[in-house]
Order: C-alpha cells, then structure tokens, then sequence
C-alpha cells in the first residue's frame, strides 16, 4: 500500500490503492498546484525558488486532480501570447507537488514516476533532485527514481513538476499541466521492460492465425538472473487460447523472448466487430511470479494499395475520417475517458470511421476508445520539425528530442488494432529542403525500427503540383508509402498517381462541403459586422481516403 500526503506531512493523508498485480499506482489525487505566472515564465519574488524542496511549505497552493489543465480556468485575453489558436487563454509558469510514504516492503523493488503527457516543456524532482525533463507535451515518458526515495514507511517523498508553456506554443489549444495521467510504477529487478511486448499477426486466416509475440525482459539487480517467461493469448471472452513458455538468462542488456502462437478459429477486429484479445505475459524467476503485464492486440489484417485503396480482412474500405486535436472542447486539455468516449461515438454517429490525430500522439484513452468503437486511426508525430509555426513551439527541442518522441509515439500505439499508419509530420516546412530529407531519413529509421507492420505517410499542403524530380521533395516521397494531400486538387492527385505509382494518396486534411474555414456566419447576423465566432477560429477538418478516379 502507498500512503500519500502533502508536505510538510500535516494534511490527513490519502491511500492510493495499486492496480491489478500491483505494478502500478495512480498519481491521481493529492497534488498540489500553484500558478506562478500566466504571463510568462519568471518567478519575480523568487517565492518559487524552492518549491522542488521536500520540506517548502506548499499549504497555500490549490488542491487539485491530476489530469489538470490550468487554462482553461483562466479568463481569456489577448495578451500574454494568447491568440485565437490558443482560445484566448494564457499559459505560463505551473509548478505541481505531490507526496507519498513507500512501504519497507518496496526497499528491494524498483520504482518509476510516468506521465502520459505534461504540455509543456516539464522539469521533474524528486525529493529535491532534477530526475529529468521533457520538453514535448503529447508524448509521454517515465522516470527512474529508485535511488532518491525513502522506503521505511514514514517519510515523505515529494515529486516536483515545473510546467513552462509559454505562448505561443502552438496553433491550436494546446492547454497547460499535467493534462494525461500519471503514476508510479512498481516492480521487481527483473521485469518486463516499459512498452516491452510488441505483437503481430504475419498469418491470419479463417481457420486459424499465427500470434508473435516478442517480450523484452530487463534486470536491474546487478548480477544475471534465469527468468521463465509465460506468455499465454485470451480471447474476447476472457478464455485462455493459446499458450507459450521460455526461459531467458536477463544480464545487463535486456533479453527478448519470441513465442509463435496458434490461434484457432480466430475473431478478427474489424469497424464493425472490433474484437480485442490480450496477452498475458508472466516472468518468473526461481519458481516466483515477479512481474505480470497485460497486452490488449487485435487480430486483423490491413493493406493499401495505390491503386485500389485500403482494404480490412480482405475487404474494400473507404475511410471516412476526422481530424481531432487533443482537447475536449469546454472541458480543456485535461483527458477525461468518459468525454472522449461520448465524442468519438458522436463522431461514428456523423459516419465517421477514421481518425488522425492532428498534429500529435494521442492520449491513450483515445487509443483504447477507438480499439472499442471500431475506429481506425492515423498516428501523427508533428506538427513541425525544426522550423517552427510558432515562436515558443516544440521546433525549439526538435533536434534533440524528436528521436526519442517518435520511439514513444511508436512503442506507445503499435500493438493497437486501431492504428493502421504511422504519419512522420503535418506541413512540414523542411519539405522541400535538403535537410528535410536528413530528418526524414531519420524519422522513417526509426519509425521501422520499432514497427513495420504499418506504412509511414506525411501530411502536406505543398503537392499541387509536381516537385523537380531529384528534388529533396521528390527524394522524400520516394521513401514514405503514402502521401496525406491538405486541400488539393482532382487534377493534381493524378498527376502525382502517375508520378509516384507506388505512393498511395489520400485526402488528409480538407475544409467542408463549402469549403468555409476561418468562421461561421448565422442567417440573422450577415451583413452586420458581426462575426461568430471571433475571427481566426477554425472548424474540424476531415480526412478520407478512397482510390483514385473513385
């Protein structure tokens, strides 16, 4: 059990239960917050100075929830870098604290803190030390902090959080905090590595389907250890299927353990009857249960063809999609899994089939709920490279943190039945440079290192006509599989089919029937003056793919 309080430790503290096999706790309730400066990022009192200490006294900072987005609880104004892209509310300067005690039963286990996003631009402490930072908002990343705590079940540990989003940040609202959830995981030595099952299908058929499933296992005890690894497949019905056992010595490096798995008369996930099944992964080491960890997968099989389209189980299917930023509306940036259920069913309800997560790895609820509604998604990394579209925006980090975003994107997503391709960047500026096609190169390595199961696309406004051919443009659409084409035209998709044959092309992004973006008009108001909503906003887009000439 955790006991978690606030520090100085005078509140009545709360107990965090932990979740099935105790691997996990949620950091939910019990933190604390203070908004140091919505205008920007200075601490002109330096009454912050210590708030990464253990022993500052946080007792006049909110208690608040964590998902939490503090802009939306803010007034909207024009100053401070708010803009229309922003929804008028500000950003600045957040710190977050949290307490809790460890149990001596946790003296010999290893412990780590994860976030699935804090937006943005994040420094974490524990117990007064910088354990890391994180500069991207949409992805998201754990931390070791084993050697920092204390375990003898009465003293606190604190975990800081300073949050700088400074404005502008990003062409849509973005809001500020930790915005997706977080936890402590809780594990022995010898465990399954963070994101380390990755399952595939290479056969699926009517009568049966071949299950691989490939379990990294890593040891943090300092001395090589046997460790049976037990992988079993349960289908939608909660009944175990198939079955597969190895043992694995675990040094240094971590150890990975295939098991091709039989599946008889399998159920496959389709938009209609998204059957989900998981896999049961135990590690035992001298004859103990040491680590469970549970995969839900699908069995499907999905293709797209540049000439003929997309197909699922065989079958023609024309994606009728969306795109989606991560916030839910009035309620902000902060994930809640009932609002994105009620909003993707209300997307399915329009027809909508197909979502790409514009312009940025999605929350994990969104996964799930698409695995559950049938909902097949594009992944997105980016929404810029190094040249940024804003002054304070995620291109300021690129370079030196885009290579492990993108492995957290992919690991994250890629046994999600929902996820069907990967898209290294929206609009990209570096399209037609020469180190565009640099960076591409390295966002496709390592999009396949992890994955290559699913193709690689980009979104781009620029295709309307023919790039040169030697071009860094023509180079880079020679390396991806399929292009996202953002308000083009009949004429210029065929002109790239018969360019790029091998390229399959689809319609990404795109405004409505009317092709109205920018802002709505009531009946009444026309020709008054009047504009709603205020100028610059913009609605959702669409995203669809079907074969040429279809």
């Amino acid at each position: 059990m955790v006991t978690s309080s606030r520090a100085p430790p005078t509140d009545t503290a709360f107990r965090a239960r932990p979740a099935t096999g105790g691997r996990t706790v949620p950091l939910h309730d019990g933190w604390r917050f203070a908004l140091v400066d919505p205008a920007g990022l200075t601490d002109p009192t330096g009454a912050y100075a210590r708030a990464a200490e253990p022993d500052y006294d946080d007792s006049a900072w909110r208690r608040i929830a964590v998902p939490h987005d503090w802009s939306i609880e803010l007034s909207p104004t024009t100053e401070h870098g708010a803009t229309s892209g922003t929804g008028f509310f500000p950003g600045g300067l957040g710190w977050y604290r949290i307490a809790f005690t460890l149990p001596k039963a946790y003296a010999d286990k290893r412990v780590s803190v994860e976030f699935d996003g804090v937006y943005m631009d994040s420094s974490v402490y524990c117990n007064g030390q910088l354990v890391g930072q994180h500069p991207y908002g949409c992805t998201g990343f754990a931390l070791d902090l084993t050697d920092l705590l204390h375990t003898d079940g009465s003293t606190p540990n604190v975990i800081a959080v300073e949050v700088r989003n400074r404005l502008p940040s990003s062409r849509w609202y973005s809001g500020s905090g930790i915005h997706r959830e977080a936890r402590l995981v809780v594990t022995d030595p010898v465990h399954v590595q963070r994101w380390g099952t990755q399952v595939t299908t290479p056969e699926t058929g009517k009568d049966r389907a071949l299950v691989r499933a490939r379990t990294s296992v890593v040891n943090a005890s300092g001395e090589a250890r046997r460790a049976e690894v037990r992988s079993a497949v349960v289908d939608p019905d909660g009944r175990t299927v198939a079955r597969g056992t190895s043992t694995v010595t675990v040094g240094a490096d971590p150890a990975t353990v295939t098991h091709d798995l039989t599946v008889r008369g399998p159920r496959m996930w389709d938009i209609d009857t998204p059957a989900l099944y998981t896999l049961k992964t135990e590690v035992r080491v001298d004859g103990r249960t040491v680590d469970t960890y549970e995969t839900p997968f699908d069995i499907r099989h999905f293709t797209v063809d540049a000439d003929n389209g997309p197909t699922l189980n065989g079958r023609y299917l024309k994606l009728r999609g969306v795109n989606l930023p991560h916030d839910l509306g009035a309620l902000g940036a902060a994930v809640n899994a009932d609002a994105v259920e009620r909003q993707l069913k209300i997307m399915k309800s329009m027809g909508v089939n197909a979502l790409r997560t514009s312009h940025n790895p999605p929350v994990p609820e969104v996964i799930a709920a698409c695995e559950r509604l049938g909902i097949v998604m594009m992944v997105e990394a980016f929404d810029c490279w190094q040249r940024g579209k804003n002054r304070y925006d995620h291109g300021r980090f690129f370079d030196a943190h885009s290579d492990a975003d993108i492995t957290e994107m992919v690991l994250a997503a890629r046994n999600s039945p929902a996820v069907i391709m990967w898209s290294i960047g929206n609009e990209i500026s570096e399209f037609t440079s020469t180190e565009g096609l640099g960076i591409a190169d390295r966002l496709i390595a390592g999009v396949k290192a992890l994955d290559t199961t699913r193709p690689i696309v980009i979104g781009s406004h620029r295709r309307r006509s023919l790039p040169a051919v030697g071009s860094p443009a023509d180079l880079i659409l020679a390396k991806i599989d399929g292009l996202g084409l953002n308000y083009n035209t009949a004429a210029s998709v065929d002109a790239l089919h018969a360019r790029y044959p091998r390229l399959f092309l689809f319609e990404s992004e795109s405004s409505f029937e009317t092709s109205t973006r920018g802002a709505y008009q009531e009946p009444e108001r026309l020709n008054t003056g009047e504009t709603t909503p205020p100028a610059g906003a913009r609605p959702p887009r669409t995203t669809t793919t079907s074969p040429p000439g279809r």
